[in-house]
């Protein structure tokens, strides 16, 4: 019996194991406590209209987290800092946000391995230090010529 109970916690810890390590990802907010985060797919607030994930928890692959942490800390030099919206998202909220707007150009094809569906893209925006939102050109989620990554009229 004494094994048996040994075998299964042994499989259920490797299991929480690769839970948590979720493909590499990790937590930016153990990273830059300082980074604000306000993940919008996890709220209504966004242009579906839904909750597309029930976890709020910022994650991102370390390599890509490590960048961030250092934007954070150039901009909260200069009196700003960022605010995140977006990280790492599921395959299936991947597939809702295609299903509504399978526009490439603002949302990625869940067949082409999203590069938020493994860690490795951010939705960001610039902040002052009491978290107001400096003007970027557009709001969160615009899907307007204005919002694409080849506009250079703002």
């Amino acid at each position: 019996m004494r094994s048996y109970f040994i075998y299964i916690t042994f499989i259920f810890s490797i299991l929480i194991i690769g839970c948590a390590c979720k493909r590499g990802l990790v937590p930016v907010k153990n990273a830059c406590p300082q980074l604000r985060c306000e993940m919008r797919y996890a709220t209504e607030d966004n242009f579906t209209g839904q909750k597309l994930y029930e976890d709020p928890e910022c994650l991102l692959l370390a390599s890509t987290a490590g960048k961030l942490v250092k934007v954070q800390n150039e901009l909260q030099a200069r009196g700003l800092g960022l605010k995140v919206f977006d990280a790492y998202r599921t395959l299936d909220a991947q597939k809702k946000m295609w299903a509504l707007l399978p526009d490439r150009h603002f949302v990625e094809d869940p067949d082409k391995g999203p590069d938020h569906c493994r860690g490795a893209a951010v939705d960001v925006t610039l902040v002052m230090p009491d978290g107001t939102e400096l003007d970027m050109g557009t709001r969160f989620d615009e899907f307007s010529e204005k919002s694409r990554p080849d506009f250079f009229g703002l």
